[in-house]
């Protein structure tokens, strides 16, 4: 798909100039309107430029590119006026942060030149994005592994949790642009266990009874996690995820701040619900009888996530049956990469190597292969192969 340009003006006579001299050139949008363009970002997006009139009467374009850089900060504004006072294009470009500022009566081959100007900055942009995007999704993954492989259970891949993260937060609208910031905070949430014993947290998630002092140890685990990844450069906004991923959303819990409600990251709010749906369901819950459990607790989630999360698993149960799920039990020259684990991997001399719901990568298939030479790994082993993305969890 060609970048596409979204042009803005309250004229229609301006609107049809812009598309008669730029359709044969550009893939043009046309908006009459600040209202109308934000719809056509919402609707029918994404736009890579955004050319907007500065003086319309119900958005005026200052704030319209104010709000286009909170929607995406790489979409690349310009503005066409006829107000060409010099204060007016100081403020287009420090409260919008503009790429160009052009001025009415403006020749046709020179917008032509700036919109192309335009396409290029925004190409620039977005292939930085993607660069860093990469870099830090293959780090992350590279920590992750490296965790299992130290015995670092809660931290990893899940196919199952990403799963039900992703068809949550599809449902209740969390944007598409920082989903990779919610993978990530996924894959990541369980590191502050590093900083507590490993048996303290196997008798939490079997639902022992902790004393005080191990109580509170638990409910700091994702602050120690947030902590641990804010020490990675551009990964300070999974980092608050992390950090108030265990938080109530009535404001009670941990971190001790007045953050609460709407005001807790949306992502925070997907993994608390998903995180403690997979904690009760590995507790023996059903999932339909862990979300009654989980419904019972007041002001511990957003009811709007947790009603959400409630039609996600009627469908599934709703559906069941009509894509069974493919079990295998295998030895270890069977297993492979793709396989997710339905029970734990434990050499014959009773060393976990690897938990239930672990999906094995190629790293991962090479330890268990060189334990079991070493001390013998004991077969069959179930597993089952990794979810679609957006088949039924």
């Amino acid at each position: 798909m060609s970048a596409r340009i979204l042009c803005v003006d309250d004229e229609r006579s301006v609107l049809k100039a812009l598309q008669r001299n730029l359709r044969k050139e550009f893939d043009i949008t046309l908006a009459a309107g600040g209202k109308a363009a934000l719809d056509a970002i919402a609707d029918h997006g994404p736009f890579a430029v955004v050319l907007t009139d500065l003086r319309m009467p119900d958005i005026d374009g200052l704030e319209l590119l104010k709000q286009v850089r909170d929607h995406d900060q790489h979409i690349v504004r310009m503005m066409l006026t006829g107000n060409n006072d010099l204060n007016t294009a100081i403020d287009a470009v420090n409260e919008g942060n503009v790429f160009r500022f052009l001025t009415k009566p403006c020749r046709v081959e020179i917008l032509r030149q700036a919109l192309q100007d335009a396409l290029r900055q925004h190409q620039l942009l977005t292939a930085e994005r993607e660069l860093l995007e990469r870099t830090v999704a293959g780090s992350v993954r590279l920590m992750s592994e490296v965790l299992q492989l130290v015995d670092a259970p809660g931290v990893g891949q899940n196919p199952a949790k990403r799963q039900v993260v992703r068809r949550l937060a599809k449902a209740v609208g969390h944007p598409e642009r920082n989903a990779w910031e919610l993978d990530l905070a996924l894959m990541l949430h369980g590191i502050g266990r590093l900083t507590v014993p490993a048996q303290l947290f196997e008798r939490h998630e079997r639902g022992v009874v902790l004393d005080a002092r191990e109580a509170e140890m638990i409910r700091e685990v994702p602050i120690c996690g947030g902590r641990l990844v804010a020490n990675v450069p551009h990964l300070e906004r999974v980092a608050r995820i992390i950090t108030y991923s265990g938080k109530n959303y009535d404001g009670g819990g941990k971190p001790a701040d007045d953050v609460a409600g709407a005001e807790l990251p949306l992502a925070a709010r997907i993994l608390r619900v998903v995180n403690d749906l997979f904690l009760l369901e590995s507790r023996g819950y059903a999932p339909l009888h862990a979300i009654a459990e989980m419904e019972r607790r007041q002001g511990h989630y957003d009811p709007e996530l947790l009603a959400a999360l409630r039609r996600e698993c009627d469908a599934a149960v709703a559906s069941a049956g009509q894509a069974a799920v493919e079990v295998e039990e295998v030895d270890v020259k069977q297993l492979r990469v793709g396989h997710v684990l339905l029970q734990d991997v434990v050499t014959e001399d009773n060393r976990t190597l690897l938990r239930a719901e672990t999906a094995i990568t190629e790293v991962l298939l090479e330890r268990i292969r060189h334990f079991a030479i070493l001390h013998g790994v004991r077969s069959p082993i179930r597993v089952r192969l990794a979810p679609h993305e957006g088949s039924t969890p």
